[in-house]
């Protein structure tokens, strides 16, 4: 799998994205998965860091906006975030992000 990530290095972050950037991706897996009785999706998908970099900035916005101390500047990037992400890795999307 790490090859076919390797791949993915020409994806390139949006221009207005100005967050932290990882070196590396990671392994992980959906946020709303708590144990083995529990019939959310327990997928795990390896993500590039390009594609780490903006799940983790949207976990981020998510929790922000929840909280309501999201700009209406951030709201819009954290949308076209998961826009990005979802054409970047459309699997990845569907089992980490689409809640």
């Amino acid at each position: 799998m790490k090859n076919l990530k390797k791949l993915y290095s020409f994806q390139k972050l949006p221009k207005w994205f100005n967050s932290m950037v990882f070196a590396e991706g990671d392994i992980v897996k959906n946020p709303h998965y708590y144990g083995k009785f529990d019939t959310y999706n327990k997928e795990t998908h390896e993500l590039s860091a390009n594609e780490f970099s903006m799940y983790v900035f949207i976990l981020h916005s998510k929790n922000l906006y929840e909280l309501n101390l999201l700009s209406t500047e951030s709201y819009k990037n954290m949308i076209e975030g998961r826009e990005w992400f979802m054409k970047n890795n459309p699997n990845a999307f569907y089992d980490l992000l689409d809640y």
